[in-house]
């Protein structure tokens, strides 16, 4: 069996848009493929499951470096002077890919197509390093498989 394939978090790289904005700890991404039952009459049994929908999400830890906030990195909308500048900062936000790299290798394995940041948590503890959580929408997940 060939060796050095196993994936490693030492060997991930996180890039959004081609770029690296800082320092990930962890990554998940996921997709559902939302199935319906056809529930008929005269019939005990389901007829069939109903593709109904398709929805993807991925969620990423940080550690918060100084002048590289989400916002700072035009990530995130800027809230302006009021709700109005804020609703236009976010219409105007285009959507991102996130792109998950094998370091050695330099091949992607993973890619979340359509992202926009929907929340961000900062958390600050005493004697411990700052994190930030992100969590994205987005419309589509690709693994190896879709991608080759």
């Amino acid at each position: 069996m060939e060796r050095n394939r196993t994936m490693t978090g030492a060997r991930a790289r996180v890039l959004w848009d081609g770029k690296k904005i800082g320092w990930a700890t962890d990554v998940r991404a996921g997709d559902n493929h939302d199935y319906r039952p056809a529930v008929v009459l005269d019939e005990l049994y389901v007829a069939e499951h109903v593709l109904a929908g398709y929805t993807a999400h991925v969620s990423m830890g940080m550690l918060f470096l100084i002048g590289r906030a989400l916002r700072d990195l035009g990530l995130t909308p800027a809230h302006g002077a009021t709700s109005q500048d804020h609703l236009r900062n976010a219409l105007a936000l285009g959507e991102l890919t996130i792109a998950i790299l094998d370091n050695q290798t330099s091949e992607v394995i993973g890619q979340v197509l359509g992202v926009k940041v929907r929340d961000r948590d900062v958390t600050f503890q005493a004697g411990n390093l700052v994190g930030v959580q992100v969590v994205c929408v987005c419309r589509e997940l690709r693994d190896t498989a879709d991608l080759a």
